[in-house]
């Protein structure tokens, strides 16, 4: 088996949609002032939830850099808004 290079540790990361959506979807519908100051900040509506979900996807891309992220829909137009080539 080969390991990694550079001797570093390989880093596998899932679950991002089916955790932080949901409670970041959860604060932004109750809470009005939250929401506005989040879809200031990103620039975007993420009351809607392809949204929060590509947002979310970013994030986790730029802060695991050199991860393997996994995600997963049943949906496959859902994964190519998330992914784009």
């Amino acid at each position: 088996m080969l390991g990694p290079p550079n001797g570093g540790s390989r880093r596998i990361v899932f679950g991002v949609l089916s955790t932080a959506l949901i409670r970041c979807a959860e604060a932004i519908g109750r809470d009005d002032e939250l929401r506005v100051q989040a879809n200031e900040l990103a620039g975007r509506d993420l009351s809607q939830r392809g949204e929060l979900a590509t947002l979310l996807i970013k994030d986790t891309l730029s802060s695991n850099p050199g991860a393997t992220v996994l995600i997963s829909s049943a949906k496959p137009e859902h994964l190519r808004r998330l992914a784009p080539p």
